[in-house]
């Protein structure tokens, strides 16, 4: 089942980072965010993608997982 996965950066753009392990993946999806400062992302993905994510950006941004969601 798909998840809500929240992602609030803290320092740096990892914009690049999360566009690079979401479109690599048809299963994976941005969903639309609010325009605050500093950046925050809603995806649509897996618990697998919530562990890349926090991995490749350690503590430069949070990861979080919300909710399921219905695909």
């Amino acid at each position: 089942m798909a998840k809500l996965i929240q992602v609030r950066t803290k320092s740096g753009n990892p914009d690049r980072t999360i566009r690079d392990l979401v479109e690599g993946n048809s299963a994976y999806a941005f969903l639309p965010s609010p325009l605050i400062f500093p950046p925050m992302y809603m995806l649509r993905g897996t618990e697998e993608l919530a562990d890349k994510l926090r991995e490749k950006l350690g503590d430069s941004a949070s990861v979080e997982v919300l909710q399921d969601i219905d695909e």
